[in-house]
């Protein structure tokens, strides 16, 4: 065992066991008789390890944890194996082959059911096939032409209401052809200026582009926090809530509102400016608004645009 072993060991040891002394299962691990480098190093994990805990449901064991995972502070599972592509056959099968390569493709972090529970209950003209998710976002995957939903809204509205799903994809037999379709696109819109919608028709594209995409949105973006350090060690909080509420300010002030409401309220944002805005995100960033003082706050400020 070589070094980098031997630091790897000894941080997934302390991990675990400040994991323990989290849940009331054990004493505080003892940092000070760590070299300095690694001790850093294990504090900064820990750190992460109490963030994770904090999240409500008690969390898994740690070398299960798929966030601790991600960030390197365990081993991953083992890699899966890739499907084989040989042997395809040109019905169900295609569909299937799709929805295996993208659970491969995600590491395995896609669950699949190829007898889901409300397989009965397809709207008509429909054939199911599997039910996909992640994270609790439940894709059922029915076999059609991708346009005939169109014909069945409510049928698929119906579906919506009362099956456990959050979207459906929709899709030819050789999975060349696919829509998806969440609850709020099987229903009518209303626009200020056209009135009634009809629901929209996505337009049809590979099933595995589609449900990549809609995954690709589902899961933590972890390259996004490579600078997270940087934005920590912020020190002139004033500053950099100052910056933030411009930005943010201006960027609201951009829009070209049709409803009389909203046109209100870039009136408003226009008569107080950014200042009160960046004080009190300063103030919560300092910790020195609480929940109650943040509402009165606002309701001040908004008073004061009003009048």
């Amino acid at each position: 065992m070589n070094g980098d072993d031997e630091i790897g060991d000894l941080s997934s040891d302390m991990t675990e066991r400040y994991l323990l002394f989290l849940r009331g299962r054990g004493p505080e691990p003892d940092l000070t008789e760590l070299p300095q480098e690694l001790r850093d190093t294990v504090r900064e994990q820990l750190e992460i390890v109490a963030a994770l805990a904090d999240r409500g449901p008690e969390p898994p064991p740690v070398e299960e944890d798929p966030v601790a995972i991600r960030l390197g502070l365990v081993p991953g599972p083992k890699t899966l194996e890739r499907p084989p592509t040989t042997g395809r056959d040109p019905g169900n099968g295609s569909v299937r082959q799709v929805l295996e390569d993208l659970q491969f493709r995600f590491g395995g972090q896609i669950d699949l059911e190829f007898s889901p529970s409300w397989k009965a209950r397809v709207p008509a003209g429909m054939t199911p096939v599997a039910q996909s998710g992640v994270f609790g976002e439940i894709v059922a995957v029915c076999l059609a032409g991708p346009g005939q939903w169109l014909g069945e809204v409510e049928a698929v509205a119906t579906f919506f209401r009362e099956c456990p799903i959050s979207s459906l994809a929709i899709t030819s037999a050789d999975a060349e052809r696919a829509v998806l379709i969440t609850a709020a696109d099987a229903q009518r819109s209303v626009d200020p200026v056209r009135g009634w919608l009809p629901p929209r028709s996505p337009t049809p594209e590979p099933l595995a582009i589609a449900l990549g995409r809609h995954f690709d949105q589902l899961l933590p973006a972890w390259d996004q926090v490579v600078g997270l350090d940087g934005f920590l060690d912020v020190t002139d909080t004033e500053a950099t809530g100052a910056e933030a509420a411009q930005d943010e300010w201006q960027l609201a002030l951009q829009g070209k509102p049709r409803l009389d409401h909203k046109k209100e309220g870039q009136r408003w944002l226009r008569e107080i400016g950014s200042s009160p805005i960046a004080a009190m995100v300063t103030a919560v960033q300092e910790r020195r608004l609480a929940d109650d003082e943040l509402l009165a706050e606002l309701a001040r400020v908004s008073g004061a645009g009003a009048s």
